[in-house]
């Protein structure tokens, strides 16, 4: 079973630094001007984007195959993270980091589900410790008994 880390998910932290930086340029369109200060809100959007992609490959992980298939649900999830981030900011940190990572992780979660649920129904494999026996008229139309 794998490990969580977020040391394995250097992409994450790379989208930390992406929602920061569309922040100040929400920021900068409503203001027209650039916010230069770094304060605790700051780091609780970064914070937030690196939870919500750290969320994301920690499910990808669990998934035996087509791993991009959660990309689905995170792609759903985006807009409400956002909205949550930006309607949580109103709360303090805690508010910001708590709505901006709730969406992600309740979708990505359900999404996980609907996709581990919909790969098991698909399995044309057998399963393990049973025996691929042929039936009766395949094996007569092949010559062997």
């Amino acid at each position: 079973m794998n490990k969580f880390s977020l040391t394995a998910y250097p992409w994450a932290l790379a989208y930390g630094v992406y929602m920061y930086v569309l922040f100040q340029a929400m920021f900068y369109l409503q203001f027209r001007v650039f916010n230069l200060s770094v304060d605790l809100i700051d780091i609780g959007i970064y914070v937030v984007g690196v939870g919500s992609v750290a969320l994301l490959f920690f499910f990808i992980h669990k998934l035996p195959r087509k791993r991009w298939l959660m990309m689905i649900p995170f792609i759903v999830a985006l807009p409400f993270g956002y909205i949550g981030t930006l309607g949580g900011g109103l709360l303090g940190i805690l508010g910001m980091v708590a709505f901006g990572l709730i969406p992600f992780a309740v979708v990505l979660s359900i999404g996980y589900f609907i996709i581990k649920w919909t790969l098991s129904r698909g399995q044309s494999a057998p399963k393990m410790g049973t025996r691929n026996v042929p039936n009766s008229e395949s094996a007569i139309q092949d010559g062997s008994n």
